[in-house]
């Protein structure tokens, strides 16, 4: 008898983590390529108009149980694997399998559903992109730059990130109108600025990536002016996610 060699298993009691992470992928990507390795899976991909690098990081222990008997790269549609991962209900369990070139998804709890999703080959690598050092860190609550964010968007498209010593700044402002919220270093967890540093940023990317706040409390944001920003999120023994953004500047 012939059996189907699996290549890569991947269990979850909860998958609720894992499908927050890939509704903030499928707010900015169409497909991406997955690195399935014995550490665990890796992504590294860029939205279709090459404005965002998403670089994400899954350990092994970020599963209940995984396996991957040899080094594979997955190239998947973002929207069709969320969609699959929206199925599974409170209490089921998830296993996720590389078989037969195909994605198989297999919930389980009162009954057991399968799904299969085709593997796409023609995905390029993301570019490599050098940052440098930034010249400032600011480490802070999510939900306080979710609010920031939220209160520019009523003012302007684009917001701005401002790092003084002692000090970090988020600005927005209209040709009659303007909002900013200064919080000192003492408000924050942690303050860093080399030199001061100005950058400014689409808020609509700055909402899509932020919306990993509902899956990690504190973000850590590097910039410098008029440069990369670059915006990171983890969970102990979960994830670390991180974005790095085109600026937006003036001519």
């Amino acid at each position: 008898m012939w059996f189907k060699y699996i290549m890569v298993k991947l269990v979850l009691q909860n998958v609720s983590t894992l499908r927050g992470i890939v509704g903030v992928l499928n707010d900015i990507l169409k497909e991406a390529k997955f690195k399935m390795t014995n550490d665990g899976v890796h992504m590294s991909a860029t939205d279709p108009a090459k404005i965002i690098m998403i670089v994400l990081d899954i350990p092994r222990t970020g599963f209940d149980e995984y396996i991957c008997e040899k080094e594979v790269e997955l190239g998947v549609s973002i929207e069709e694997f969320y969609n699959v991962l929206k199925r599974a209900n409170k209490g089921e369990t998830v296993q996720i399998e590389n078989i037969d070139n195909k994605l198989k998804i297999i919930t389980t709890g009162k009954v057991t559903r399968e799904f299969v999703l085709p593997l796409i080959e023609s995905i390029e690598d993301a570019p490599k992109i050098t940052t440098g050092e930034f010249s400032a860190k600011i480490v802070a609550e999510t939900d306080i730059i979710v609010t920031a964010i939220d209160d520019a968007s009523i003012i302007s498209d684009e917001l701005v990130f401002k790092a003084t010593q002692g000090n970090f700044e988020v600005a927005a402002k209209s040709e009659f109108h303007s909002t900013n919220l200064n919080l000192i270093k003492d408000k924050l967890i942690d303050l860093n600025v080399k030199e001061s540093a100005q950058s400014t940023f689409s808020i609509d990317y700055l909402r899509r990536i932020f919306a990993t706040s509902k899956l990690a409390p504190v973000a850590e944001l590097n910039i410098s002016t008029n440069h990369i920003g670059k915006f990171s999120f983890s969970a102990t023994d979960m994830f670390r996610m991180y974005f790095l953004l085109a600026p937006r500047t003036t001519d």
